[in-house]
C-alpha cells in the first residue's frame, strides 16, 4: 500500500513502533509542564497538545500533510480559549512535523514539501500575530520552522545517495560475475574448437596407420605390428583429449572452427612478434619440452601468448623471461616480466587473462600460480601433467 497525492508518498503501509517514540515522549513532557504550571482550561491544553502528538505518529504515512495539520491544531488552540504560546513544550512538536516533510518526502516531490512548510509557517505566524506586528522572536520562528525541514532534506539526500550507491555496487557485482561467467564460457568454447582439431588430426593418422597395417600384415608382419602400436599410441592420446573435451560445456550448436594448431615449436616466432611490439623476451626451452602431446603444446602456446600480452599491456618495454622445463610427468611454464619502461609499439588483442589460463590448465589437471614480484614485475607459473610417452 502506497499513499500518494497531496499527502505525499508513504515509505511504509503502516505505522512503526519507532514512530510513536518521539511524539509519546513529547506528549509526556508537555503533560508534565501543563499540569505542573496549572494551565487552564486543562482539557483544551492537554487535548490539543496530545492531538498534535498523535497526528505526528502518522508522519510516515502522510509526511506532506504533517506541517499543515500541526499548524492547524496550533492555530485552533487559541480559538478554544488557551494561549498556545505559553507552554514551552509546544516548541517541540512543529519542528518534528517540518523535519518529516523534509526527510520522508521523495526528492521528486520536494517542492510540495517546501510549499507545505511555507503554508504552515504563515499559519503559525498569523496565530502569533507576527504577520502584522514585528516581534524580535520572528528570527527564532524562521529558524524553528525552516531549520528542521532543511536538516530533513539533507538526511533524505544522504540516505537516498547511500541507497543508490548500494544499488550500483550490487549491479556492478552482478555484471562482474556475469562477465566472468561469459569469459569462462567463451574460453571453454575456444578450447573445444582447438581440441576438435586435435582429435580430427589424431583420428586421421589412426586411419592411415590402420590402412598401412592392413597392407603390411601379409608381407611384413613386423611393419604391421609397428603400425598397430602407433595406432595404439595415437588412440591413447586421442582418448585423453576426448576426456578433456567432454568436460567442456558447449551452449550452442556452432560449427567448430578448423584452424592450424600452434605448438611449443612456434614459441620462437611468437616471441619475435612481441619483441617487435616492444618487449625484450628471453626464451629458454628444455629440449625435452618440445616433445609433448598436441593438446598440451597448444595450451602452452596460448598460456605464453596470454602472459606476453599482459606484459605488453601492463609493463611495456620490460624484460620478459619465458622458460619451459620438462620434468618427469609434467611440463612447467614460467613467464616473468619486470616493471614497465615505456609505451607499447603496437596494440595486441588480449584473451581472457588469468581466468582463461586457469581454464586451460584446469582441463589438464594442472596448477597455476601468479602474482607480483619484489621488483615490481609479475610472475606466472603453470604446470601441466604430461604422459611419459609423447606423440
Amino acid at each position: 500500500m502506497r499513499v500518494r497525492g497531496l499527502l505525499g508518498e508513504a515509505t511504509s503501509g503502516r505505522i512503526r513502533r519507532s514512530d510513536l517514540v518521539l511524539p509519546g515522549l513529547f506528549g509526556v513532557l508537555g503533560t508534565i509542564e501543563i499540569v505542573v504550571q496549572g494551565y487552564r482550561p486543562l482539557a483544551v491544553a492537554l487535548g490539543t497538545f496530545w492531538l498534535a502528538a498523535l497526528v505526528l505518529c502518522a508522519r510516515r504515512l502522510a509526511p506532506l500533510a504533517m506541517p499543515l495539520l500541526v499548524a492547524a491544531i496550533y492555530a485552533l488552540t487559541p480559538a478554544l480559549g488557551f494561549d498556545v504560546s505559553e507552554p514551552s513544550a509546544w516548541i517541540l512538536l512543529p519542528p518534528l512535523a517540518f523535519f518529516s516533510a523534509g526527510s520522508m518526502v521523495p526528492r521528486s516531490r520536494a517542492p510540495l514539501g517546501l510549499a507545505s512548510v511555507v503554508c504552515a509557517l504563515l499559519v503559525v505566524f498569523a496565530t502569533l500575530d507576527w504577520l502584522t506586528t514585528f516581534d524580535p522572536d520572528i528570527v527564532f520562528g524562521l529558524v524553528w520552522v525552516t531549520g528542521p525541514w532543511i536538516i530533513g532534506v539533507a538526511v533524505r539526500e544522504t540516505l537516498e545517495r547511500n541507497r543508490e550507491l548500494a544499488i550500483e555496487a550490487e549491479r556492478a557485482r552482478a555484471e562482474a560475475e556475469r562477465a566472468a561467467a561469459d569469459a569462462a564460457a567463451a574460453e571453454r568454447e575456444r578450447i573445444a574448437r582447438e581440441l576438435h582439431d586435435v582429435l580430427a588430426h589424431s583420428l586421421s593418422v589412426m586411419v592411415v596407420q590402420a590402412s598401412l597395417a592392413e597392407d603390411l600384415v601379409a608381407r611384413d608382419a613386423e611393419g604391421a605390428v609397428g603400425a598397430i602400436r602407433e595406432i595404439q599410441h595415437i588412440g591413447r592420446d586421442a582418448l585423453g583429449e576426448t576426456g578433456r573435451l567432454l568436460r567442456l560445456i558447449r551452449d550452442d550448436g556452432d560449427e567448430l572452427g578448423m584452424q592450424p594448431q600452434h605448438s611449443v615449436a612456434d614459441l620462437s616466432a611468437l616471441v619475435d612478434d612481441y619483441a617487435r611490439a616492444g618487449l625484450e623476451v628471453e626464451l629458454v626451452v628444455d629440449p625435452a619440452a618440445r616433445s609433448v602431446p598436441i593438446g598440451v603444446g597448444l595450451s602452452v602456446y596460448r598460456i605464453v601468448q596470454e602472459a606476453l600480452t599482459n606484459a605488453l599491456k601492463h609493463a611495456p618495454g620490460s624484460r620478459v623471461a619465458v622458460r619451459l622445463e620438462r620434468r618427469a610427468n609434467e611440463l612447467a611454464v614460467e613467464v616473468e616480466n619486470g616493471s614497465g619502461a615505456g609505451e607499447p609499439a603496437v596494440r595486441v588483442e588480449s584473451g581472457h587473462g588469468l581466468g582463461g589460463v586457469r581454464e586451460r590448465v584446469a582441463i589438464f589437471g594442472g596448477t597455476v600460480r601468479a602474482g607480483p614480484t619484489e621488483g615490481g614485475g609479475f610472475r606466472l607459473v603453470a604446470t601441466l601433467p604430461t604422459p611419459t610417452e609423447t606423440a
